[in-house]
C-alpha cells in the first residue's frame, strides 16, 4: 500500500451558527459552543469559516458540505482564525469518537461435526472446464459447481435446476457471489464455496454463512495451505491448480484470426512461449488456458 495513500474519511454535513458572542458546531448529532467576539468588518467571515472547518488534518471524519448562519447582527464580521482553528481540532476529535466503529466482531463456532469434508478438487472438474455442470458422483453424493464466468444468469440457474431434478443426493458448489441468489432461491439444498469463490479468512466464511445457511463446506483459499479455528465450518485444504485465466476472447478467433464459419464452438489447440507448453480450450467464444505438465 503506497505510504502516501491518504486515509478514508467520512463526510459529515454540518451548520456553522456565529451570533455576538461566539461560534455553535453542529453535526453527527454533535453540538460544540465555543466562545468568542465577532469583530465588525467590511467583509463576512463566511468564507473563512468555510475554508478552516473543510480542512481535516488527521481526524477520521470530515465536514462536508456546511452550513454557515450568519446570526451576528453585522452585515460583515471577523473571528480569528486561531480561534476557529482551535474550534475546529476540538470539535472534530469529539465527533470522531462519537462516531468511532465500536463494533465487535466474533469468529463462528466451529460447526466441525456437520462440516463438509470435500474430495480432492480435481476430481470435480469437468472435462475442459475447471466446473462440472453434468455433476459427478462421489462416495454417495453428486457434486456439481455453477461456472465461474456467467454471461446470461437466467439461462445457467435454469439448466442447473434441471440438471438437479436428475441427481441423487446433489452437493452444488458455488463460483462467485451471483450464484448466491440461486442458493437463496432453492435453500432446500446442500451448497459449498467451490474454488472461485475465495474463502481467505474466517470472516469471510462466516458472512458466506450467514448468506447461505446451508452451506455446508468450501475449498480453502489456493494460496492457504493452512488456517486457525475457529470457523462456522471446517474449510477443506487443496492443492489444486485452477487454469491460467479465463477469457471472453476467443483465442480461435481473436487469437488466431480464424473464421468463426464452420466453428465447432469446441476447439482445443497446442501453445508454447518461453518454454511453457499450454492447452487452450476455445468452447462457445470463451477461452480457458492451462499450462501442460508433461
Amino acid at each position: 500500500i503506497p505510504a502516501d495513500l491518504p486515509p478514508l474519511r467520512k463526510s459529515v454535513s454540518a451548520t456553522i451558527t456565529a451570533d455576538k458572542e461566539g461560534i455553535t458546531v453542529s453535526a453527527g448529532g454533535i453540538t460544540e459552543r465555543f466562545s468568542c467576539t465577532p469583530e465588525p468588518s467590511e467583509h463576512a467571515a463566511d468564507s473563512t469559516i468555510l475554508r478552516i472547518f473543510s480542512q481535516s488534518g488527521e481526524s477520521t471524519v470530515q465536514l462536508d458540505p456546511i452550513e454557515i448562519r450568519n446570526e451576528t447582527g453585522l452585515d460583515g464580521y471577523y473571528i480569528n482564525p486561531s480561534i476557529l482553528k482551535k474550534a475546529r481540532r476540538s470539535f472534530l476529535q469529539e465527533l470522531s469518537s462519537a462516531m468511532a466503529d465500536t463494533r465487535e466482531y466474533q469468529a463462528g463456532i466451529n460447526e466441525s461435526g456437520s462440516s463438509l469434508m470435500l474430495p480432492d478438487r480435481y476430481l470435480l472438474e469437468g472435462e475442459r472446464t475447471p466446473w462440472n455442470m453434468d455433476g459427478v458422483e462421489i462416495d454417495g453424493r453428486t457434486y456439481i459447481s455453477f461456472p465461474a464466468v456467467t454471461y446470461d444468469e437466467e439461462s445457467v440457474f435454469r439448466a442447473m435446476e434441471e440438471k438437479l431434478a436428475c441427481l441423487r443426493n446433489p452437493v452444488i458448489g458455488l463460483n462467485n457471489i451471483g450464484n448466491l441468489a440461486f442458493a437463496e432461491k432453492h435453500p432446500e439444498y446442500t451448497y459449498f464455496a467451490d474454488i472461485y469463490l475465495y474463502l481467505p479468512n474466517r470472516e469471510a466464511a462466516a458472512l458466506l454463512k450467514e448468506a447461505v445457511p446451508s452451506l455446508a463446506g468450501g475449498y480453502l483459499w489456493l494460496e492457504r495451505d493452512h488456517y486457525e479455528e475457529p470457523w462456522p465450518f471446517r474449510p477443506t485444504v487443496t492443492d489444486y491448480h485452477p487454469p491460467l485465466f479465463i477469457s471472453r476472447a476467443c483465442y480461435r478467433h481473436d487469437g488466431l484470426g480464424m473464421s468463426c464459419q464452420g466453428c465447432s464452438r469446441h476447439n482445443t489447440f497446442r501453445a508454447e512461449q518461453n518454454g511453457r507448453k499450454y492447452t487452450v480450450y476455445a468452447d462457445d467464444c470463451m477461452t480457458i488456458v492451462r499450462e501442460r505438465r508433461e
